[in-house]
């Protein structure tokens, strides 16, 4: 049997380990979200932990989902701007870092809808599944 889930449920499905994610094989995601990752290939988080590491310097064992970019890993904007460049890169999208940043400094969208990892790692999946084929 099949069960969608909500946007918030699915986005902590995808932050857990392989091993949860087996347990409970029949979460299918909302309409417009992607599927969970297949366990051949490393999880968006996994992909993103390994670039901040990476590019910014942050201990691959201090990121966890619910780390925030700049409170808890402590990147400044240069950093930010580095890692905006590489998850480009390396997903083959073009992150809306811009309008991200005018929604925070306008109050219309809180640091924690893009600085946290597990958040940024949602939309990551977002512009992967819009991107056209």
């Amino acid at each position: 049997m099949l069960h969608n889930v909500t946007p918030g449920v699915w986005n902590l499905y995808l932050t857990l380990p392989r091993l949860k994610r087996r347990l409970w094989p029949d979460i299918r995601p909302p309409l417009g979200f992607p599927p969970a990752p297949q366990d051949d290939m490393p999880s968006t988080f996994e992909r993103v932990a390994e670039i901040i590491a990476a590019t910014c310097g942050v201990p691959a064992k201090d990121i966890a989902p619910e780390s925030n970019l700049v409170d808890d890993l402590g990147l400044d904007s240069l950093d930010l701007a580095d890692l905006a460049f590489e998850l480009d890169r390396a997903f083959g999208i073009n992150l809306p870092i811009e309008r991200w940043t005018e929604e925070i400094g306008k109050g219309a969208a809180s640091s924690e809808a893009y600085l946290v990892v597990s958040s940024l790692c949602a939309h990551i999946d977002r512009l992967v599944a819009a991107k056209p084929t």
